[in-house]
């Protein structure tokens, strides 16, 4: 299955889960996806995601390269027309400046949170999901140069089946 998704990232600032957010760049990307079914509810992939982060004065640009894991955990009803996932993603994110600001322009990220497909035809079904997003240098929580941005990410794409 491929998915082509489009995607808003609302920062959190201050403690988020167990990460700090310092920064609260909002954020706009277009991703593509991959994924493999190795059984009935799980697909396993890789996205490749363009983000530009909004700061003061000046943008950031990224590229992302995750792992992908998605969970179909339920279906609505017998005929299988609407199922709920649960994604969980990891990657790398090359920027072109130091992101988030005072950090590094490679960091590390991942992403996690629930999800809906609605078929629309047998090859096409729509898609949509929150997910909160962590990006992070991993150099470590008492480093300075460890800034982090935390975000919950909305998104909504199409998937198509080959």
């Amino acid at each position: 299955m491929w998915e082509l998704r489009a995607e808003h990232g609302i920062p959190i600032l201050g403690k988020s889960l167990a990460w700090d957010g310092e920064f609260d760049a909002e954020s706009y990307t277009l991703a593509a996806a991959h994924r493999w079914f190795v059984s009935d509810r799980i697909a396993l992939g890789a996205q490749f995601s363009a983000t530009r982060w909004q700061l003061d004065g000046r943008h950031r640009y990224g590229g992302e390269l995750m792992g992908t894991s998605r969970w179909f955990f339920a279906e609505l009803n017998e005929l299988e027309q609407m199922g709920f996932f649960f994604d969980l993603n990891g990657g790398a994110l090359i920027t072109n400046g130091p992101f988030p600001p005072l950090g590094t322009d490679f960091n590390f990220a991942f992403s996690f949170g629930p999800g809906l497909e609605i078929p629309i035809n047998d090859r096409t079904s729509f898609v949509g999901a929150i997910q909160y997003h962590h990006v992070s240098n991993a150099l470590g929580s008492g480093n300075d140069r460890n800034p982090s941005q935390n975000e919950v990410r909305i998104w909504i794409g199409v998937g198509l089946l080959w």
